[in-house]
């Protein structure tokens, strides 16, 4: 019995799609692995898995910052809990950070007019290789998760174009994306469109409960900070001005998308977005929704940065390679522009061996004597973290019971060359007096003993 032309044609086309995302994730995982070793290990990068971390002693935790809330850690226990290491932690985080490529793959393939393989094929290593993405991988802080969750949001949205009840999800996963990152909940601007593409079928009550169940975390933390000590507004005033910059809203906008679509895209992703323009009007209304909410948040707080316009980096490549497919001439040019992209993308820089330093010492930690307490210096906490360090030895099979709630004896020192012991409490005070100004006195036994142990129970001696 043999199979139709229609059949095998469809057969070939799934075929060709997911080789297409597979060569677009193995491209991103080999940009992240290439400099993997540079992924910084400090209170940024650590805070989602510290609070994790907490969860899995505790039973509860809150956001490890005031800006995001309970998303940023509820999505790190499931890379806590397969994980033996900090490598092993971030070995996990670098695979999330590499699907950014087969999602943006995905989206050019579902909305381009024609030349999919290829246009969906260039979109995908146009951003494995986006350096600025990278750089959130390696730094954290300047999304953890955000273009990752906004990525999934447009796929859906893609998608919804064959199944409109997948637009349901979409302001749901922008809530996920902004407790991650506060500015990624700016792309919320485009949930009023999406109650009006569904009033006719009304799925628009759908949106409405989906988008309050995935809030919930967010008002549930807006709750907890209203009642901070002045109370109310003041409250979330000072934590929204605590980035703030003395800069004009005009510096602002300069200086945001001239170093995002010049200096780091190096113009060819200015123009690869542009597309976005030739894309359907539902499209164009999205990410411009997008882009004008993420900003205008921004500026709402004056800490509007370059950085934070990674955050919306899959919908304006992904839609923008789909875009310029309208034309026939399109594939060329999105050739060329991919072609400049890799050419002008600048490479990353930063401190190798960081997660492997930690986990040596947290391997060294195994074998100190028991109740155990590690602190750092206000200076080593600039190079080294001794959360890192306490953290990575738990990960390792460190029992909860070999750390101490308060120091006592037993007392490490973490410094840029290793673990020094100290001993007991007043030879611990005697080395803080031998310090200098610079080194400062200690810091960072707190932040780890909350991770194992109620704050009210963790008591310090300096």
């Amino acid at each position: 019995m043999f199979s139709s032309p229609k059949l095998e044609r469809a057969i070939q086309e799934r075929l060709f799609f997911w080789g297409v995302l597979f060569i677009s994730y193995v491209s991103a995982l080999y940009v992240r692995f290439e400099v993997s070793d540079l992924i910084q290990v400090y209170s940024d990068s650590l805070s989602p898995y510290l609070a994790a971390g907490r969860f899995l002693n505790l039973g509860f935790s809150e956001p490890p910052n005031p800006e995001a809330d309970h998303w940023l850690w509820v999505t790190a226990v499931p890379q806590v809990l397969v994980s033996t290491s900090l490598q092993d932690i971030f070995f996990f985080r670098t695979l999330i950070s590499a699907l950014v490529a087969p999602i943006g793959a995905a989206i050019i393939w579902e909305m381009s007019d024609r030349d999919k393989m290829l246009s969906s094929l260039l979109g995908g290593v146009v951003l494995a290789a986006d350096q600025g993405l990278v750089d959130t991988l390696l730094s954290s802080f300047r999304g953890y998760m955000a273009p990752e969750w906004v990525g999934i949001a447009s796929l859906f949205f893609a998608l919804g174009f064959k199944n409109a009840k997948l637009w349901c999800f979409v302001p749901a996963l922008l809530v996920i994306a902004g407790g991650h990152h506060p500015l990624a909940l700016g792309a919320l601007l485009s949930t009023p469109l999406f109650l009006i593409w569904g009033s006719k079928s009304g799925s628009w009550r759908w949106i409405i409960v989906l988008f309050l169940g995935a809030s919930l975390p967010r008002l549930f933390w807006m709750f907890q900070i209203a009642q901070c000590d002045a109370g109310g507004l003041e409250c979330f005033t000072q934590i929204a001005t605590g980035s703030s910059e003395q800069n004009g809203f005009l510096e602002l906008i300069y200086r945001g998308y001239k170093e995002h679509f010049v200096y780091s895209w190096g113009t060819a992703g200015a123009v690869l977005s542009l597309g976005v323009f030739f894309s359907r009007a539902k499209v164009r209304w999205l990410v411009i929704a997008f882009t004008l909410g993420i900003t205008a948040l921004g500026l709402s707080l004056t800490t509007f940065r370059p950085y934070h316009l990674r955050i919306v980096s899959v919908p304006l490549i992904a839609f923008g390679v789909a875009g310029w497919t309208y034309f026939y001439w399109g594939k060329w040019l999105v050739l060329m522009c991919s072609i400049w992209f890799l050419a002008s993308t600048p490479a990353p820089s930063g401190v190798a061996g960081a997660t492997v330093w930690h986990d040596a010492r947290g391997a060294e930690l195994l074998q100190l004597s028991r109740p155990l307490w590690l602190e750092g210096t206000v200076e080593s906490e600039l190079s080294v973290s001794a959360s890192g360090v306490v953290f990575s030895a738990w990960l390792q099979g460190l029992p909860k019971e070999a750390l101490s709630k308060k120091p006592k004896e037993n007392i490490t020192v973490l410094l840029p060359k290793g673990l020094m012991y100290v001993g007991t409490v007043e030879q611990a005070h005697i080395y803080l007096q031998q310090l200098t100004n610079n080194e400062g006195g200690f810091v960072g036994g707190h932040d780890w003993a909350t991770v194992f142990f109620k704050a009210e129970e963790v008591e310090l001696e300096w």
